[in-house]
């Protein structure tokens, strides 16, 4: 399905020029799709790079500046949804098993200690973000970016856009 720039809906990441922060695309899949493939249609002019944090590099980083935060992150359960339909969640810890599942705006905070851990990881990360622990990658017009949505939390950088389409990206799941 496409993702494009719209400014009429610039009130959604999806559809924003803003910068997208760190997620998965499927946390709220119980069995989710793993690898994403992105298909760079037409790539703003400036901008709009995509950031990336590798599992190995979280788990790093949180051992050595987080110890308490990663020991939350591996065993506090939360429940990751989409939507109010009920038909698509997942119950999980937010690391398991070497895999991410991590959307702070689709994880329901049913409690004061999951909506901490949960802050505290959102500003971590974004804290990170401006290190050499997440790598910035510009893609082309007609590039593809593929990568296994549970091995790495992804976003982007804000980009320039006017018009409708200005930026357009495909993206397949599988």
């Amino acid at each position: 399905w496409p993702i494009f720039y719209n400014q009429k809906k610039d009130f959604v990441y999806t559809h924003s020029k803003t910068r997208q922060p760190l997620h998965n695309d499927n946390a709220w899949f119980s069995d989710p799709a793993e690898m994403v493939f992105l298909i760079f249609e037409k790539q703003a002019s400036q901008g709009g790079k995509t950031t990336i944090y590798k599992i190995d590099r979280i788990l790093n980083d949180l051992e050595k500046y987080e110890k308490n935060l990663l020991a939350d992150l591996q065993c506090y359960e939360v429940i990751i949804k989409k939507d109010d339909s009920g038909k698509f969640f997942n119950k999980t810890t937010i690391l398991r098993n070497d895999c991410i599942y991590w959307n702070y705006y689709r994880i329901q905070k049913t409690n004061k200690d999951i909506k901490l851990m949960c802050d505290q990881f959102f500003k971590f990360l974004d804290a990170r973000e401006k290190t050499k622990s997440v790598e910035k990658v510009k893609c082309k017009t007609n590039d593809i970016f593929c990568f296994n949505d549970t091995k790495m939390l992804h976003g982007r950088t804000s980009f320039i856009a006017r018009n409708k389409n200005d930026r357009i990206v495909h993206q397949s799941m599988w």
